[in-house]
């Protein structure tokens, strides 16, 4: 078999995973703070460049990147990855192998096309790490041609990005949601986050925070902390953390779930579905026919206009 068998151009840029892009303006080291993380994808990066471009690779021959993510966040943070595929003539993935330590320590090992297939969901991909409070890691991505491949290899190349982010396991009530917006990230510290026209994906984390979810269905997860949260327009999915937090589903068919604590939700216009926890909650359909349920606790219910069904220890207008 000939050794000089390809151009193998992976291409893996400075995107996170479930986040906002920040522009890199031809920096020398290039590091981005995002939410509480900070990624730094090592000096000499510029924009427009590929960080992976390996000409001529030989069999067994490997190719190492290294990145180190920083968690400046007060709890610990989830890492989640995800591969996309640009190109792949020739099936040569199927040949490349693809190895991920962390600190030196393997996390991953498979075939290039199997990350692929592991990492296909576009919002999510896969969880592969979790950083503690303050901690940071050094990530190796090697990329390694298997030495026994064929010569039908030659020629043959591959493009693919990955982004690295915050993994965020989705709540039911958003899994059908077909984002079409970046997500966007707070921090441990009080954040105002505003959604946008398109349907988006919205963590708060830890603080007080105040939410609103723009034009279109989100989903909005609010963390632990005494939250405003309004859904704004379109059938959002709200799921709030611990604290007293204070929801309106806004315009459209909404489902709210709060978390622990004395929460005041109010459905807004719209056929809501409405869910308390623990703590004394204060529920209010708004118009439409809501589902007002206020959880364990002293709980009371305003289905208001429609025909609401309630499950509350105080309940009024409530039909059902």
């Amino acid at each position: 078999m000939t050794k000089k068998l390809l151009t193998l151009t992976i291409t893996i840029p400075l995107l996170l995973l479930l986040f906002t892009i920040t522009n890199r303006r031809h920096l020398v080291g290039t590091a981005q703070a995002i939410g509480d993380l900070t990624v730094d994808w090592g000096p000499g990066i510029l924009e427009g460049q590929p960080i992976f471009t390996v000409s001529n690779m030989a069999p067994g021959q490997t190719e190492t990147r290294t990145v180190t993510v920083a968690n400046g966040a007060s709890s610990s943070r989830p890492l989640g990855i995800r591969g996309i595929e640009v190109s792949d003539t020739g099936n040569l993935s199927d040949v490349l192998l693809l190895e991920i330590k962390e600190n030196g320590v393997s996390l991953y090992l498979n075939s290039l096309s199997q990350f692929f297939l592991d990492t296909v969901n576009p919002d999510t991909g896969i969880p592969f790490s979790t950083l503690a409070s303050g901690a940071s890691a050094t990530y190796e991505f090697i990329v390694t041609f298997d030495p026994d491949a064929g010569d039908q290899f030659q020629d043959q190349s591959v493009v693919f990005d990955l982004k690295i982010g915050i993994f965020v396991e989705l709540p039911e009530a958003c899994q059908n949601i077909q984002f079409t917006q970046p997500p966007i990230f707070g921090t441990q510290n009080r954040d105002r986050l505003h959604g946008g026209n398109g349907r988006q994906l919205i963590v708060s984390f830890e603080g007080n925070d105040v939410i609103s979810g723009g034009n279109a269905g989100d989903c909005i997860l609010s963390g632990p902390g005494n939250d405003k949260v309004s859904g704004g327009n379109g059938p959002d999915a709200i799921d709030s953390g611990p604290g007293d937090d204070q929801i309106t589903g806004g315009n459209g068919n909404d489902i709210v779930m709060a978390g622990p604590g004395a929460d005041r939700i109010e459905g807004g216009n719209g056929h809501d579905q409405v869910f308390g926890q623990e703590g004394n909650d204060i529920l209010k359909g708004g118009n439409g026919n809501d589902t007002l349920d206020g959880g364990p606790d002293t709980d009371s219910a305003d289905g208001q206009l429609g025909t609401d069904t309630c499950d509350a220890e105080t309940e009024t207008h409530c039909e059902l």
